[in-house]
């Protein structure tokens, strides 16, 4: 790690603060431009679907704060505080994230993990602190990382994003066992075969026990 670096958040590209568009304007929601708040699901890598979406009404609003492909997303108040996600497509998001557009000496993946483990820094001030967490634009952009060169910042991001489709492979597979196993067992011949199977198992444990109820207990005569 000798040719790693100190570098500060704001050096790893453009820092954009989400704006909302005005709720009291309905048509500027349920258009096409994902809409991001900490309240969608932050817990994954890549953006896949955002509870609210805007319009180019709502676009024209906060149009400076359009996001690009590939921009890295932070949660920066509460307790989702330092969750990381990364953008799949143009994306606008709330005042409670901050972004990275990267420069092109970093590699997108790379900012992501290292966001990640800055991420785990600013939670961890969300636990500690008694009043509602919050870090500002100045703050954020203020954090130092370490980092290597561009190139070996791709090997790094690489296997790492390996090991993340891995993961999510892992899980899609155990959601469709869980969701095949509940499919089947809600079928009412697996219940009806469970119920006979019970009975059958409830009547085999009694027979032994009616069998030794039944037989006479010797008596022993007095002499």
């Amino acid at each position: 790690m000798s040719n790693w670096y100190n570098v500060q958040v704001e050096q790893l590209g453009k820092i954009i603060t989400g704006k909302t568009p005005r709720t009291s304007i309905s048509n500027n929601y349920g258009g096409t431009v994902p809409f991001l708040t900490p309240s969608d699901d932050m817990n994954v890598k890549f953006v896949t679907a955002t509870a609210r979406t805007l319009t180019k009404k709502g676009l024209s609003e906060v149009k400076n704060c359009l996001l690009p492909l590939h921009s890295i997303c932070v949660s920066c108040i509460g307790s989702d505080l330092g969750k990381v996600v990364m953008t799949t497509e143009p994306t606008v998001t709330n005042q409670q994230i901050n972004s990275i557009i990267p420069n092109p000496e970093f590699d997108a993946n790379f900012i992501y993990y290292a966001m990640c483990m800055l991420g785990k820094e600013l939670n961890f001030i969300s636990k500690t602190s008694t009043a509602v967490p919050i870090v500002n634009k100045s703050s954020f952009s203020s954090y130092t990382i370490k980092a290597p060169p561009l190139l070996e910042q791709r090997d790094i991001a690489a296997v790492l994003s390996c090991l993340d489709d891995k993961i999510a492979l892992n899980k899609k597979v155990n959601h469709h066992l869980t969701v095949s196993r509940s499919a089947t067992e809600s079928s009412p011949d697996i219940r009806q075969g469970k119920r006979v199977s019970r009975r059958a198992a409830r009547f085999s444990l009694s027979r032994p026990l009616v069998n030794i109820l039944s037989k006479k207990v010797p008596t022993v005569s007095a002499n």
